[in-house]
């Protein structure tokens, strides 16, 4: 599965899981630049109840790599923000593997840890999502 690319001046933000669900899509493609503390409130603008419902529990990753918003809104001005071209991804806290506990290592690419042992993050998820299909 590839990315579809974006318009000029825009850039991809994908859609998985919950995020899919709520929004009715796989992805959209939004305006550039855009500092990545207001892309909640983008969402929220185009689908009212997005952030309460699906973000909070979600992480963001920025063209393959995870940010920490607290970490960006502790920078300030200097903050991440989104260029034309950048690829974003929705991604949901857990891909529900049974209940196998899950974390996500902040490497590129990005890996899933499922019960002690490393797994490539992308080919985990498309896994499942094809399977849940």
């Amino acid at each position: 599965m590839s990315a579809p690319k974006a318009p000029q001046g825009q850039f991809t933000l994908l859609y998985f899981a919950s995020a899919t669900s709520y929004t009715r899509k796989q992805h959209d493609f939004l305006p550039a630049p855009l500092p990545i503390l207001e892309l909640h409130d983008k969402l929220e603008k185009l689908y009212p109840g997005i952030v309460e419902k699906v973000l909070r529990s979600c992480a963001i990753t920025v063209n393959l790599d995870y940010v920490d918003l607290e970490e960006e809104a502790s920078k300030g001005e200097k903050g991440l923000v989104i260029q034309p071209g950048d690829e974003l991804a929705i991604i949901p806290p857990s891909l529900s593997l049974s209940s196998a506990p899950l974390t996500c290592k902040s490497l590129s690419p990005p890996r899933l840890c499922i019960r002690g042992e490393d797994y490539d993050f992308i080919d985990q998820f498309l896994h499942v999502a094809a399977v849940k299909l």
